[in-house]
């Protein structure tokens, strides 16, 4: 869990947002071993940064000096089924399972956002379904509630 937080914090600026609960990006790394993934921050490639600047500006309205926090996850194991896909900060651990938000084009090629559970264990993925553009901040484990925001809304999703 430590090696985590100490790779996250030789790439992280003051200017990028991180989410707090980093501590389950650990579980997820630390439970899939048999699949042999990393999570990169920093070298996310062009289409990466791509997706990185949409997503910020669609949750924002503009891009300045501050951009939301991306990760992409790196496999060498052709059967890992979240292999360089792109999600934000947030990140959840409820009943052994990890909840993401996956960032992506749509076949319109419009940036856009989804609830993912992943499986760390047997690596398999469910799409709990479309956020759209908003950036998920907050969660209330009591109510099972999670809070996200962009510039204009608020969006509440019950688990």
């Amino acid at each position: 869990m430590n090696f985590i937080y100490f790779i996250i914090s030789l790439f992280k600026s003051d200017n990028t947002k991180f989410d707090a609960n980093l501590e389950n990006l650990a579980s997820l790394t630390n439970h899939s071993s048999n699949i042999n993934f990393k999570i990169e921050y920093a070298n996310i490639g062009e289409k990466g940064e791509m997706i990185k600047n949409d997503f910020t500006f669609s949750v924002y309205d503009y891009i300045d000096e501050y951009e939301l926090g991306v990760f992409k996850v790196i496999c060498k194991n052709e059967e890992c089924k979240i292999k360089n896909n792109y999600f934000t900060g947030f990140c959840i651990s409820i009943q052994n399972l990890i909840i993401l938000q996956r960032i992506f084009y749509d076949s319109n090629k419009k940036c856009t956002s989804e609830l993912i559970t992943y499986d760390p264990i047997i690596g398999d993925v469910v799409i709990l379904g479309e956020i759209g553009n908003f950036e998920l901040s907050v969660y209330y484990p009591n109510d099972k509630l999670i809070i996200g925001y962009n510039h204009n809304d608020e969006i509440q999703i019950n688990i």
